[in-house]
């Protein structure tokens, strides 16, 4: 008499569920299965810019918000790249110190630069309530903002000190002459973040920045874009709300923007 014995129905799942994570890794490694932590996946728009010989990196995050959730650096970092991660939330921070301690994490404000000069260097960072929906774990919010008007248009009535920097500080105070990537995400604040940057004292190669508009048409004509361009920066793609631009010259980026297909 032979007997069969039959594999228990729990080994059976434990073997496929491995042989299915290495299926899946692997494909991702291969770049046959794409991924993004991007809220829009900017992020997949950014990494195929760079030249695939680009194994290192520096990226600037001004309102990082989450190491990985709504990341547009979190593949970068995988991939090897180091920055800095700036948010006025400090739960957000914490995140980052413990899950990114190589990179530079600063739970700071930033302030247009005429707030700055003019001796600013703490302001209210307005907060949802917690039992609010748009408080996430940890207390981390996407939508805190330190600018009083989109705060009272939100209902925002929680307030907490943080301490502020303008960006031509911070370049400063990290010696930053060159940055491959600047991500810009900073509530309401970001056009005129952009102006208050030296073009010429710091070469950034790509620029990812929150620009509200109705449609790819208003983008293009857009205060945002119409600056760039002047600044040297073509806008090479439109992810949500995220105008994503490359700089003209940079020997960096793919220059045949139908190479990111």
């Amino acid at each position: 008499m032979t007997s069969t014995i039959e594999p228990s129905t729990n080994n059976y799942r434990s073997n496929y569920t491995m042989k299915n994570i290495f299926t899946i890794l692997s494909a991702l490694l291969k770049g046959q299965l794409k991924g993004h932590t991007g809220q829009w996946a900017e992020d997949v728009v950014v990494r195929k810019l760079f030249l695939r010989s680009k194994k290192q990196g520096i990226y600037v995050d001004l309102g990082a918000h989450h190491p990985f959730t709504h990341s547009n650096t979190a593949w970068l970092w995988f991939k090897g790249w180091r920055g800095i991660n700036v948010d006025a939330n400090r739960h957000s921070i914490t995140l980052f110190n413990k899950s990114r301690p190589n990179d530079t994490n600063l739970n700071l404000a930033i302030i247009p630069s005429s707030q700055y000069t003019g001796g600013t260097r703490a302001v209210d960072l307005y907060l949802p309530d917690e039992e609010s929906c748009e408080t996430g774990d940890h207390g981390i919010t996407a939508t805190a903002s330190v600018d009083s008007d989109i705060a009272s248009e939100r209902n925002f009535q929680k307030t907490e000190k943080v301490d502020a920097i303008d960006v031509l500080t911070l370049f400063k105070q990290h010696h930053l002459t060159e940055i491959d990537y600047l991500n810009i995400d900073v509530e309401g604040l970001d056009f005129q973040i952009l102006q208050d940057i030296d073009y010429n004292s710091v070469k950034i190669h790509a620029i990812s920045v929150e620009d509200y508009c109705s449609s790819i048409h208003a983008a293009v004509e857009s205060e945002t874009t119409k600056y760039l361009q002047q600044h040297g920066y073509d806008l090479v793609s439109r992810v949500g709300p995220t105008s994503i631009f490359a700089l003209r010259e940079s020997d960096r980026l793919i220059r045949n923007i139908y190479n990111l297909i």
